[in-house]
């Protein structure tokens, strides 16, 4: 059965740890961990949040 058709949206977060499993890229300049950091300030202060702890190790 074939897969459902993903919308995307514009200015919406997903998931990116699923990468580091196969050893993905996932920030590929000098600076795009700081913005991603810098994005999830702005986001905490307009919907305060808390960062699961996911690790399995």
């Amino acid at each position: 059965m074939p897969r459902t058709v993903r919308v995307s949206c514009g200015g919406c977060f997903y998931p990116i740890l699923n990468r580091e499993l196969v050893r993905q890229e996932v920030f590929h300049k000098d600076g795009d961990f700081a913005f991603f950091v810098d994005l999830m300030v702005a986001a905490n202060e307009r919907l305060p949040m808390r960062l699961a702890d996911c690790s399995f190790s």
